[in-house]
């Protein structure tokens, strides 16, 4: 499950986008050494300014 979150600010020459994400991974076992983990989440940024002229 994963949640997200945006927005887009726009100015006669330039523009903002930004966003955030939430994501839940859950539990995981590795393949090669046999690791487990448990309760595992992540959040993802970014961030993109762009100029017109």
């Amino acid at each position: 499950m994963s949640y997200g979150l945006g927005f887009k600010y726009s100015a006669e020459t330039y523009d903002v986008s930004a966003g955030v994400k939430y994501i839940d991974i859950g539990n995981a076992t590795t393949s090669s050494v046999g690791s487990n983990f448990e309760g595992n989440d992540a959040i993802a940024f970014g961030m993109k300014v762009g100029f017109r002229f």
